[in-house]
């Protein structure tokens, strides 16, 4: 079971890198996860069957908390 999720999770998110904004550093101490992605372009390159699924996570804490994280990784 834990492999069919990983593998799910892996499929699904395999390029959302490509829709984490870069800002300035100026931004980093002002960040907003909302603003470091952009989850319309990222939805619109997904199956329509995994849209829905899709839409409520990106707006879960956990996916904010990724991305914040991923953010100030990039802007290190």
């Amino acid at each position: 079971v834990r492999e069919l999720f990983l593998h799910t999770f892996v499929t699904l998110f395999t390029s959302y890198e490509q829709f984490v904004l870069n800002r300035g550093q100026e931004d980093a101490i002002n960040r907003d996860s909302v603003a470091n992605f952009d989850c319309a372009s990222f939805l619109s390159d997904q199956p329509n069957s995994s849209i829905p699924f899709l839409a409520a996570f990106l707006e879960t804490q956990m996916f904010a908390t990724f991305i914040d994280a991923k953010f100030m990784a990039q802007s290190k």
